[in-house]
């Protein structure tokens, strides 16, 4: 079991949109670039915004797109960038206001972050739940050093594999060393700032100072989160389970109106599909549809699937249309790609 929480982070890279912009201006979704080579484009696009940003900086940005799992060791989208590539706006600038997100870009934040970063996003609803605030005068090295010991006793408590256990040992006794100078600023903005974007905490910063606060409406989101990802071992099952879109449908209150009939179920799937393949790759990856299918389903108002439902429905697509609808395996031997012809797509 591994500990889902960003460890190396920096405070500049606060923002998820970065993450966006990074995909979809400064990566491919086909062709390989060096690491260095991607972290220059990140900084000459955000200079361009306006915004002082250096190529070190933009260094931890692609260390975090790396620990995000939305590039792979190539710089090469894989099935979580595309994911994001179909709901990242490219910002004009980056300011306050373009740097908020949409409802579907709230859930493909929240479906990443929650995998990539979860342990700590329970961790710090627990504590905004208890204080009403994170207060600006909070001695930031305190805080994270906190958050990360917390973090990985719950998961050596929770696990019982030698092999991770001996792993998280030995992040239990780095984190052990004080912090000091901005280190606690650099791992404590990303979850703090993520968290605000996604309207679990309320910004209430001021140009020198960092301060977050929980108001009404954030209670109740951060509530609910709490009740149903009460643990880390509780995190594992809804990750593990493909419950993602359940949890931020009650999170968000999103959904409500009447269930999809399939037909129109399978013209969302083919919409979807369409786009993604649009990029020029030649397999749709079956995780990234079913995650966008359900961005979909609720970002219009209904009831999300579970990836087993949309899965269902493609391969009894398949079966009536076998030369159309291709499924293929991965190097386990997993079914994890589907490929449709051109005219089936367009129809559906």
């Amino acid at each position: 079991m591994r500990a889902r929480v960003l460890y190396r982070t920096h405070y500049q890279v606060d923002e998820p949109a970065l993450m966006g912009l990074l995909v979809r201006l400064c990566a491919s979704p086909v062709r390989a670039n060096y690491t260095e080579r991607v972290a220059h484009r990140m900084a000459e696009e955000i200079s361009s915004r306006g915004r002082a940003f250096n190529v070190a900086a933009a260094g931890y940005a692609v260390d975090l797109a790396h620990s995000l799992e939305i590039l792979n060791e190539s710089n090469v989208w894989t099935d979580k960038g595309h994911l994001l590539a179909l709901y990242a706006r490219v910002v004009g600038s980056v300011n306050d206001d373009e740097l908020k997100l949409d409802p579907a870009e709230t859930l493909a934040y929240f479906r990443l972050f929650l995998e990539a970063d979860g342990a700590a996003i329970l961790r710090i609803a627990g504590f905004a739940l208890r204080n009403g605030e994170i207060p600006a005068d909070r001695d930031w090295n305190g805080f994270a050093q906190q958050l990360f010991r917390e973090v990985f006793a719950e998961y050596l408590t929770a696990t019982a594999d030698l092999t991770d256990r001996i792993a998280l040992r030995k992040e239990v006794e780095r984190v052990k060393v004080p912090f000091s100078g901005k280190t606690g600023a650099h791992k404590s903005f990303l979850h703090l700032q993520t968290m605000a974007r996604l309207g679990l905490l309320s910004d209430a910063s001021t140009t020198s100072q960092r301060q977050y606060k929980v108001t009404d409406v954030e209670r109740a989101r951060l509530s609910a989160l709490a009740r149903l990802i009460p643990t880390v071992t509780a995190l594992e099952d809804v990750l593990q389970g493909g419950r993602w879109a359940d949890t931020a449908a009650v999170v968000f209150e999103f959904g409500g109106a009447p269930d999809l009939p399939p037909e129109q179920l399978l013209h969302i799937v083919g919409q979807t599909y369409r786009r993604v393949a649009a990029t020029g790759i030649p397999l749709c990856s079956l995780a990234t549809l079913t995650d966008a299918v359900q961005i979909e389903l609720l970002t219009s108002g209904h009831r999300s699937r579970q990836h087993a439902e949309i899965l269902g429905a493609l391969t009894d697509l398949q079966k009536d249309k076998p030369r159309e609808v291709r499924f293929h395996v991965d190097r386990r031997g997993r079914v994890a790609f589907v490929k449709m012809s051109e005219e089936l797509a367009q129809q559906l």
